[in-house]
């Protein structure tokens, strides 16, 4: 096969039609072995580079939700995947349509950054960070939600162990093409791993927020939708994202994308999970453990002094953080606002949609005590992704 199968744009409606020809039980198994054969940096190395993680995520969604068991043989090779994957790769969009103007092509940047970005993030630092983060911060205010038992109550069993399994099903998934058999449980060599969390944890906790079956994926990916734009479809909402492990497809479970299992278990999966369950005031106390988080990563630089905000007598605040060093000093504001599904598709106004989601706190350099020639800059910490 050609390195380019197409040497044309592809629509929308051509490539999912190319996604249907096959059903979903015999590609979906397809999926789940080359996203865990090609998993992390190691894409680089795939058939003409076509096997990325986020083209295997939304063949595996357009499966889900358009393809039916009616369709082909029952067959399906890795020369058809591949074909698929080289539909994905030249889909068209709007930029094209648009004729890439300057507006144009700012909004695919954002559409490309929200379809790629997280996907290159590392997966087992992420999970080391929920620990920092929500086990070892302070906060500053005194928190409602996030107390004593809140691991309990939003995940069913302590925070340490649900960060455990979703390691354990992501090595389950890598080892094993792509399954994870609640059966395995069972065997002499998983006797270690249930002394440490015992079973039926490890089975409630996967099942309660790690399956879906197709019925129910085709449901959230039909109300998850924003635009109805076919330019837009593969860059929205991936229901595989909140459960990345199918029922129905053979032998236990099924993750056609390997990649997006340690999200489940880092501050971001935790962040949208615990909004769903206690609502807004989740948000705000992670974004207090977030900012005090910082903060003790500022705390570590050598031969730096670290101050905290500074209120105001008019009650204003300056930045979250001022770090002085000899000749500089370093002005801190985190921020934790994710950015919304219409700003990631690049169907808003940017400008103004980017500035309600991020506020600098204003700061003036001489109010601050900065001395006389001595340089200041601002930047501003990451999100809790």
């Amino acid at each position: 096969m050609a390195a380019f199968l197409y040497d044309r744009m592809v629509t929308d409606h051509e490539y999912v039609q190319r996604v249907r020809q096959q059903r979903p039980s015999a590609l979906l198994p397809v999926i789940a072995a080359a996203s865990a054969r090609w998993h992390s940096d190691t894409w680089w190395s795939s058939p003409y580079r076509k096997y990325t993680p986020w083209a295997l995520a939304d063949v595996a969604r357009t499966s889900l939700s358009y393809g039916n068991e009616h369709r082909g043989d029952g067959s399906c090779t890795e020369r058809d995947l591949l074909s698929m994957l080289a539909a994905y790769a030249a889909l068209t969009d709007p930029m094209v349509r648009d004729k890439g103007s300057a507006e144009s092509v700012a909004s695919w940047l954002l559409r490309v950054s929200g379809e790629q970005f997280t996907y290159q993030e590392s997966g087992f630092n992420d999970l080391a960070r929920s620990a920092a983060l929500f086990s070892q911060t302070t906060p500053a205010r005194t928190p409602k939600c996030l107390v004593d038992g809140w691991d309990e109550e939003l995940l069913g069993c302590p925070l340490s162990d649900y960060v455990g399994v979703t390691q354990l099903l992501q090595v389950s998934a890598l080892r094993n093409e792509g399954r994870f058999d609640p059966a395995w449980l069972s065997q002499p060599q998983m006797e270690k791993i249930c002394s440490i969390i015992p079973e039926h944890t490890i089975r409630e906790v996967t099942e309660r927020h790690f399956v879906i079956d197709q019925k129910a994926f085709k449901a959230e990916n039909e109300e998850r939708r924003l635009s109805r734009d076919p330019h837009l479809r593969r860059f929205e909402y991936n229901p595989l994202r909140g459960r990345p492990f199918l029922s129905g497809f053979g032998t236990g479970y099924l993750a056609p994308s390997s990649h997006l299992i340690i999200p489940k278990g880092s501050p971001l999966g935790l962040y949208y999970m615990g909004i769903a369950h206690f609502g807004n005031d989740f948000a705000r106390e992670l974004g207090d453990l977030f900012e005090q988080y910082v903060g003790r990563q500022l705390r570590q630089l050598p031969d730096a002094e670290v101050h905290a905000e500074i209120v105001y007598q008019d009650e204003r605040r300056s930045v979250d953080w001022i770090v002085l060093f000899d000749n500089l000093v370093l002005l801190v504001e985190v921020k934790s606002t994710r950015p919304t599904q219409q700003l990631r598709l690049g169907v808003l106004d940017r400008t103004s949609a980017a500035l309600r989601q991020i506020r600098h706190a204003g700061f003036n350099p001489r109010v601050l005590g900065v001395r006389a020639g001595q340089p200041a800059c601002g930047v501003e910490a990451a999100s809790v992704s």
